[in-house]
């Protein structure tokens, strides 16, 4: 039995026994919507998000339609009610939802003042920001405040860890995981044994540097207490040794296993969610202070796809004829007047004063079947009520906005 046929499956007050049982996974095509997406567990990849979705926490689609935008400000506005509408609305992680700072964030993004929201894991461009968004996501996870539950131990901790920000469950079809997670960040299952005595520590594991055969780009968390093992130093190495040597275990060789498709526990015993299959292990050596690489799955990706922000919103093509309401409103200096088409053609958007006198024609020509934002510049207006007027295909919309100065 070699090292990547091997997990741990249970959990002492300190260590863990290892189980070869692991089926044979099998190769499947990834199926996609809306809220999950079922993962092919045969290629690994532990740079992009689980799952292909807007509903995960601090998105800011906070109405979960796919899209973020408008409508979504103004929910934020309203201070939402609904649990999943809140995860949604915390932008900056603060763990409150809504604030003056989620709305100003939100409102630069839909302005494309900047390019991504904070969670927006995948489009993150530093690891610097990665690293900060993950802290600020264990703060807001509860798995911590489950100690003292009678029966819990390591593997139960880090197991609920990875359901909450990874949540690759067994599906249905062979050789997939289904993920649907609260966080939507790639974060592993990690098994820390002693080589010798067969002990061993369950915790996560998260990739925020762009080599993931290099143990020092990842974060590895301890779900009990809420502690980066990487918090001192700039070396996940050094400050690992220093954690595994708390265990006081005898052995020279500590292994350090990261798997994806963790287990979850049923009366008391592990049963398996779906075939763990190994990602890359290191080798840590007790003596030497050194950690090396071990094993690692042929299969993975091993490269940080290239960032791509144009991609990143979905069109969605909408039903009818839809001018909507300008931001920010009361608006000073600049203004962004959103609308949709349910199919290419000519527009015309004009600007009135409340005296219904025609000030400007703020956009004219051929628009896509989607929506469109045109920004205004306003300095040359005064202080008032003003008028905007959509005409398409003969339908007529219009909206009032206010300006400050």
């Amino acid at each position: 039995m070699n090292k990547l046929e091997r997990m741990l499956v249970y959990g002492t007050a300190l260590g863990c026994l290892l189980s070869p049982n692991i089926a044979k996974p099998q190769k499947s095509e990834k199926v996609l919507n809306k809220t999950t997406q079922t993962t092919n567990y045969l290629k690994p990849n532990s740079f992009v998000q689980p799952d292909s979705t807007t509903l995960y926490y601090g998105s800011g689609d906070v109405d979960g339609n796919g899209l973020i935008n408008q409508i979504d400000y103004n929910l934020m506005q309203t201070c939402p009610s609904d649990s999943a509408m809140k995860d949604r609305a915390d932008v900056d992680g603060d763990g409150i939802p809504a604030t003056a700072n989620d709305r100003n964030l939100l409102s630069q993004y839909i302005n494309e003042s900047i390019l991504y929201l904070p969670g927006h894991w995948d489009k993150l461009a530093t690891r610097e920001e990665r690293e900060d968004w993950f802290m600020k996501m264990v703060k807001v996870d509860k798995t911590d405040t489950m100690r003292g539950k009678p029966g819990w131990t390591c593997i139960y901790f880090a197991d609920r860890f990875e359901s909450n920000f990874a949540a690759r469950e067994k599906y249905d079809e062979p050789g997939t995981f289904e993920t649907k997670s609260r966080f939507n960040i790639p974060v592993y299952f990690c098994g820390i044994t002693d080589t010798l005595f067969g002990k061993g520590h369950a915790v996560n594991a998260l990739l925020t540097g762009d080599n993931s055969l290099n143990i020092n780009d990842w974060v590895i968390e301890e779900p009990q207490w809420d502690v980066f093992i990487k918090n001192q130093s700039d070396s996940l190495s050094q400050d690992l040794g220093k954690f595994i040597d708390s265990f006081h275990w005898k052995g020279n060789i500590v292994e350090v296993c990261i798997t994806q498709g963790t287990y979850k526990v049923s009366y008391g015993l592990p049963l398996p969610r779906g075939p763990p299959t190994d990602i890359v292990t290191f080798l840590y050596n007790r003596t030497t202070g050194e950690t090396t690489l071990n094993l690692f799955n042929s299969n993975m990706v091993m490269t940080r796809p290239a960032t791509s922000i144009s991609d990143e919103k979905n069109v969605i093509i909408p039903k009818k004829y839809y001018l909507m309401q300008s931001y920010p409103n009361p608006a000073n200096s600049k203004v962004v007047i959103p609308f949709k088409l349910p199919k290419a053609e000519n527009i015309s958007l004009e600007l009135y004063n409340t005296l219904g006198q025609k000030l400007e024609t703020i956009a004219k020509g051929y628009y896509p079947a989607e929506e469109s934002k045109i920004f205004v510049d306003l300095n040359k207006y005064a202080s008032g009520m003003y008028f905007y007027t959509l005409t398409s295909d003969g339908i007529l919309e219009t909206k009032r906005m206010v300006i400050v100065k």
